[in-house]
């Protein structure tokens, strides 16, 4: 006869009670382990905004509302810096607005240079007419949009 055991586990606000023979208790507590562990850690203090992050350019574009283009060409840069892609060509940013399903300018180098010269949301790449994110402009993807109206 082997032996029963009982077993409970709490994950947050969530608890798993197990009775059974030893082998399966062992087993259930070992997968729920391994289960937990393959989880990012969400902290508490996070807002529901961090945990379900756009997995595309069309959800951060619809998600975050730019005005214009300077706007847009912002958060498509945002978005593709969040992705691993610190710098980008006039060509990243034609294919991000394809794929966000937003019209893209007549000239998207014109508005490349006119977000980096008039709203210093970019600053000049390593290499010729590359552009990457400035400071400005992620503070301004980050905090400042979707802009909000003061009633």
């Amino acid at each position: 006869m082997t032996n029963r055991i009982q077993v409970s586990v709490t994950l947050g606000d969530k608890e798993v009670k197990l009775d059974g023979p030893e082998d399966f208790a062992r087993a259930a507590v070992h997968r729920l382990t391994n289960l937990v562990a393959s989880f990012p850690p969400v902290s508490a203090s996070s807002n529901s905004a961090e945990r379900t992050k756009p997995t595309s350019e069309r959800e951060f574009v619809s998600l975050k509302k730019p005005e214009g283009h300077a706007e847009t060409v912002a958060v498509l840069a945002y978005f593709l810096a969040q992705a691993g892609k610190d710098e980008f060509t006039p060509e990243d940013i034609r294919r991000a607005y394809a794929r966000a399903a937003v019209r893209p300018p007549k000239g998207i180098a014109q508005s490349l240079r006119d977000a980096k010269n008039v709203h210093d949301y970019l600053e000049k790449g390593s290499g010729r007419g590359t552009f990457r994110l400035s400071a400005h402009g992620a503070r301004t993807v980050e905090f400042d949009l979707p802009r909000t109206v003061a009633t």
